[in-house]
């Protein structure tokens, strides 16, 4: 209520101030919400415009989200891995360019894949949805699955490699002899094949090499089979055109072709000679005459002792011609 003064005159001509009690109008009940103002009710300094609408909701501000920018198109399949993530719509519509204008080269794309399979831990397909044509959806999904099953499958190979080099194989024989050096060998090897192979002296080759002492025999075997496949080769790269094949199959890829029995026998011949079983007594089935032979006068005191440790040897060599074939196999790819 708003109270106001009023000044009043009395007889004696003596202003005086006084305040009056504000009137207080009663209205019916009917007539509250009547939109009727009496002006007698509100200080006109005070009155503001009344608020339409539903007063006792409180306002929200809502601020519209930017649209993603589009990033800049890969100029190389290798800009479209980012932070080990690969980007399977640019890569697959990268490929897909190249591939239609007959400028993908396939030593450029396995390159690729290979620097892939050591870099790229995930796989994204999310800018899919933004594409509007179902044509260019099925061209470019199908160049990306591709891509990524061969990426995968190069990461099976890095993975079976890394197998290879922790875990020993089994029954493998662990014989005092078991072990590789050039000191052992009882002749001299040179390897005489076709190209791409060249006439390459093993032993020379083998003396850049060294062993790992922790490793097992397997392991070791597979390293120096690796390490005289890139001196035999000319240029090295041609030794992946060629596999070793177990019992007559074909193996995983029908494309390659067999290392020439030549090259596989001398390397394998090589390799046991290292381990010191290329003596000619220890092939099975070889005759000899053992009051001449000062390596079978070796074995031990007597006759006994000398046959017995000349079939442990056969033995342990027949075992370790079928372990340096797998691990001359695995080493070819």
């Amino acid at each position: 209520m708003y109270c106001r003064k009023r000044k009043l005159e009395f007889n004696d001509s003596s202003p005086c101030t006084r305040y009056e009690t504000p009137k207080i109008i009663r209205r019916p009940l009917s007539q509250l919400n009547s939109p009727a103002i009496v002006e007698d009710d509100f200080n006109i300094e005070r009155e503001e415009e009344h608020p339409t609408g539903n007063t006792a909701r409180r306002d929200l501000t809502l601020e519209e989200r930017p649209l993603p920018q589009t990033p800049a198109r890969p100029s190389c399949l290798h800009d479209c891995i980012k932070s080990g993530v690969i980007d399977m719509m640019f890569a697959g519509e990268f490929i897909h360019t190249l591939r239609t204008q007959r400028k993908l080269s396939e030593g450029s794309y396995e390159e690729f894949v290979r620097f892939a399979a050591s870099e790229v831990r995930k796989f994204t397909f999310v800018r899919f949805k933004y594409l509007s044509s179902c044509e260019e959806y099925r061209d470019l999904h199908t160049e990306a699955t591709q891509l990524m099953a061969d990426i995968l499958m190069a990461k099976s190979t890095i993975f079976d490699k890394r197998l290879t080099t922790t875990a020993p194989e089994p029954n493998t024989p662990t014989a005092s002899t078991s072990t590789f050096s050039v000191a052992n060998c009882s002749k001299q090897w040179i390897l005489d094949a076709d190209l791409p192979f060249m006439n390459v002296d093993l032993i020379n080759a083998a003396l850049s090499w060294t062993p790992r002492a922790r490793e097992s025999t397997f392991v070791q075997s597979l390293s120096l089979f690796r390490h005289i496949l890139k001196q035999i080769t000319h240029p090295w790269q041609k030794i992946k055109e060629y596999a070793v094949r177990l019992n007559g199959k074909n193996g995983r890829d029908g494309t390659l072709k067999n290392l020439p029995d030549a090259v596989e026998g001398t390397l394998l011949g090589f390799a046991e000679d290292m381990l010191g079983y290329g003596k000619d007594e220890l092939k099975f089935g070889a005759t000899f005459d053992r009051t001449q032979s000062r390596y079978y006068m070796s074995l031990g005191n007597n006759d006994v002792e000398r046959e017995s440790a000349l079939e442990d040897l056969i033995m342990e060599r027949s075992v370790w011609r079928k372990q340096l074939l797998k691990a001359l196999q695995r080493a070819m790819y």
